[in-house]
């Protein structure tokens, strides 16, 4: 019983430090600022890698199709420059 006690005394006297309720408000609009501008980022992130894969289909559409690259034999196969743009997006 008296560790009980001891304990509610202890806790009793633990101060705990709560900001202003206008402190709370600026607080609560930073991070709804914060997560909002997150939200942007991801929308973003996720539409440009959208648009890269659908770059990746046309290529590989294109490349099957044996429409990628130019005519000139002097030029790297249309394979070739396939497997680089394919390594360096792994």
């Amino acid at each position: 019983m008296i560790l009980k006690e001891q304990k509610i005394k202890i806790v009793e006297n633990i101060e705990i430090q709560v900001s202003s309720f206008e402190e709370q408000k600026i607080i609560a609009g930073v991070l709804k600022e914060i997560t909002t501008k997150e939200q942007s980022a991801r929308e973003l992130a996720q539409s440009a890698l959208d648009k890269v894969d659908v770059m990746k289909k046309s290529i590989f559409a294109k490349a099957f199709r044996g429409k990628l690259g130019t005519n000139n034999p002097e030029e790297e196969s249309s394979i070739e420059l396939l497997k680089q743009i394919l390594d360096k997006t792994n």
